[in-house]
């Protein structure tokens, strides 16, 4: 399984697209809602951003324009999304051709009847026809429910699906009235402070806690699998899901387009998104990522009257991160007798990220080392952190250094501090690292906000090479790359807090 990954994610970077059987599209932009009440009501611009997000599939994704068929205002009512997703996606693709999703509109966060629970919420794509009056306790009519998108993606088992979804299905819930009568201009969604058929006073703080942490865009993982996304194991593993923000958040648009929709396709069409260190300008899943959530933070500090959190989300297997989805230029991929440098560029690949502060290493005594000589690093982080240590090396093992067992301090001193230079070997760490293999190796540092799950990367007893390592390094990113989630509604729903770095070195006989 690694190494069918890493020769894989090698393999793209000299393509400039993948051969399907079959590419089918079906693009929707809703701009106008006759039918809703009492709420936000017509948007300014999806019928653009479905025309951007068309156009970048043909120019970028190789789709024929053929094979896309689009919706909009009226053409997109509830029938008409519905009847197209059946007949033009599911009866016109079939096992290992590619399907792409993709809406731009309003979405909205809905209650519906539980056994247990007594109510649960669920999302909703808001359809042209819609009939709802979001004051009244009510469904109201032209909704297509999570669940429903739910079935109908089953029924694209064996075909690669991407949903790309520019609206928000869930928002932050409130018991201020004033405050549900202040919404701000631009926003994809008819319910940003609440839920259809769900009264004020009906609103419990199970409730909050669920919207904040639980109820995930279209409801495209199963209920008990949506807290885990990065498990390998969902029945999903074929779907990878886009969504303009995370949970609690909501998704912002301008008169030019969507704030997502103008990243996303920007990143792919552009290579704006392309990730640093890889040949080709290279996009993969993890430097999209990326790129729009850098842009949706550039949004809101530009706009911070009325946005304080954006984190658009990527819901996917983590082999899925290590996709490239736009290989650019056509470059040399490392040949298979560098082993280190094909971990280095699947590396690159998928922890594709702008650092969130300042993070450098260094090898020492000093990055060309004689073979069995004395080797050590540095590490310097802006702020205090978890710290995990690993060397891709000229054989194509993957080591953890730190944290290890041999180190004599204590678990709990083990961060990095920020503005502290952290030595290793040093003083305290009972053990010496010698260089033993020659050639060109790698030094990865990372440093994460405290808590977060690193876990992947532990090397076991002693020095022993990591097993699965290329598993590891793609667990780990997607662990990274997961918002912190927070039940609280006055503690923001945030992208979690990291930064990487990663140095060469090269070792002579």
């Amino acid at each position: 399984m690694s190494a069918r990954l890493l020769l894989s994610m090698i393999a793209g970077l000299a393509l400039s697209g993948a051969a399907f059987a079959e590419n089918r599209a079906l693009v929707i932009g809703i701009d106008h809602y006759p039918g809703v009440q009492n709420g936000q009501k017509d948007l300014s611009s999806p019928d653009r951003d479905a025309d951007n997000f068309a156009g970048m599939l043909v120019d970028t994704l190789h789709f024929k324009p053929t094979q896309i068929k689009r919706l909009t205002d009226a053409e997109a009512s509830r029938a008409g999304i519905m009847g197209a997703f059946q007949d033009w996606l599911i009866d016109g693709t079939a096992a290992g051709d590619r399907v792409v999703f993709y809406y731009a509109g309003h979405g909205a966060q809905v209650a519906v009847p539980d056994a247990k629970a007594g109510v649960r919420l669920t999302s909703a794509i808001v359809a042209a026809d819609a009939n709802v009056d979001v004051n009244a306790v009510t469904n109201g009519e032209g909704l297509i429910t999570g669940p429903e998108v739910h079935g109908l993606l089953d029924k694209l088992s064996g075909r690669q699906v991407m949903v790309v979804a520019d609206s928000c299905f869930s928002g932050s819930f409130t018991r201020d009235l004033d405050a549900m009568l202040h919404v701000p201009a631009g926003i994809r969604s008819i319910t940003p402070f609440g839920a259809l058929n769900l009264a004020t006073q009906d609103v419990t703080d199970d409730i909050i806690s669920e919207s904040r942490t639980e109820t995930r865009s279209i409801d495209v993982l199963a209920a008990s699998e949506a807290p885990k996304p990065v498990d390998p194991t969902t029945p999903d593993a074929n779907v990878a899901v886009w969504t303009a923000n995370t949970l609690a958040q909501v998704a912002f648009e301008t008169p030019q387009g969507g704030v997502f929709t103008t990243a996303f396709v920007d990143g792919l069409r552009d290579h704006k998104a392309a990730a640093p260190g890889l040949p080709g300008d290279a996009v993969t899943a993890s430097s999209l990522l990326d790129y729009v959530r850098q842009s949706s933070k550039a949004f809101c500090a530009a706009h911070a009257h009325q946005c304080t959190q954006l984190t658009p989300e990527l819901l996917a297997t983590p082999d899925y991160q290590a996709q490239v989805l736009a290989a650019g230029s056509v470059a040399p991929a490392p040949s298979p007798d560098q082993p280190a440098a094909a971990l280095a560029t699947l590396t690159n690949g998928v922890y594709a990220h702008t650092n969130d502060f300042a993070l450098s290493a260094k090898i020492l005594p000093k990055a060309s080392l004689r073979l069995n000589g004395t080797i050590g690093f540095s590490v310097s982080s802006a702020e205090t952190g978890d710290l995990i240590v690993f060397d891709l090396g000229a054989d194509g093992d993957v080591t953890q250094l730190f944290p290890n067992q041999y180190d004599s301090r204590p678990a709990n001193q083990r961060q990095i501090i920020g503005g502290r230079p952290l030595q290793i070997p040093d003083e305290r760490s009972g053990f010496d690292l010698t260089a033993t293999t020659p050639g060109k190796g790698y030094i990865v540092a990372i440093v994460a906000e405290p808590g977060t799950d690193l876990g992947a990367l532990a090397a076991g007893e002693g020095f022993n090479p990591v097993a699965n390592a290329t598993r590891a390094i793609v667990l780990t990113a997607a662990n990274l790359q997961q918002p912190v989630l927070s039940p609280d509604p006055k503690v923001p729903n945030r992208a979690r807090r990291w930064a990487y770095a990663i140095v060469p070195y090269e070792v002579s006989p």
